[in-house]
């Protein structure tokens, strides 16, 4: 559905909360579905490609239904859905944005100190620059 709001998950559902949940309340408040996106991309090189790549995505599919249950705790009556893309983060939502049409994109952002920042933030400063729709970058709490 056009005009849905994407929110894009890191897999660690402790640190995804106040994401999920500014992505729940902009779903509630604009009347739009929430599209959560897990991407993955597993290394090509080393072991069993084939197992890792499976249970990548089954790790994936866990990580969005844990979300998707957080979101729904949160706001039972939002409208909520998971895509689960094989490519890296930031390329996975761009795609599940423009597939979708979306309204805009939420994100969280993990970065306390350079290195983390660097690091963590990388997807939120990537879509910040690189997203044709508006990006809501959630900062993590102080702890």
């Amino acid at each position: 559905m056009p005009g849905e709001i994407i929110c894009g998950h890191g897999g660690v559902l402790a640190e995804s909360l106040p994401t999920l949940q500014a992505a729940a309340d902009l779903g509630i408040a604009l009347n739009a579905a929430v599209v959560l996106v897990f991407g993955y991309d597993p290394p090509l090189s080393g072991g069993q490609v084939g197992d890792l790549r499976r249970e990548s995505g089954q790790l994936g599919e866990q990580f969005l239904a844990e979300a998707k249950a957080a979101v729904l705790q949160h706001a039972p009556a939002c409208a909520v859905d998971t895509v689960l893309v094989e490519d890296r983060p930031t390329e996975s939502i761009l795609f599940v944005a423009e597939q979708r049409s979306a309204r805009m994109i939420v994100v969280g952002h993990g970065g306390s100190g350079p290195m983390r920042g660097a690091l963590l933030g990388s997807v939120a400063y990537n879509l910040v620059h690189r997203s044709p729709v508006p990006v809501l970058v959630v900062p993590m709490p102080e702890d």
